[in-house]
């Protein structure tokens, strides 16, 4: 489903931080936060510490630019 994969070791699901968005990152990195830091964890999920720190911003449309 929506491109996440799941590994199953021992009878246990365990999710696969490579299927995930960057959404899906951040979101466990903000629940963790109080347990591991922020750098391994971003490391792990093979994320840059200023994609976590710094989000993209949303585009305007052209037509409000014009």
């Amino acid at each position: 489903r929506f491109g996440r994969k799941i590994n199953i070791l021992n009878g246990e699901r365990h999710f696969k931080a490579s299927g995930a968005d960057i959404r899906t990152k951040r979101q466990v990195i903000n629940t963790n936060r109080h347990k591991y830091s922020v750098s391994a964890m971003c490391k792990i999920l093979s994320i840059s510490r200023q994609t976590y720190y710094y989000p993209a911003k949303a585009f305007e449309s052209e037509a409000v630019l014009e």
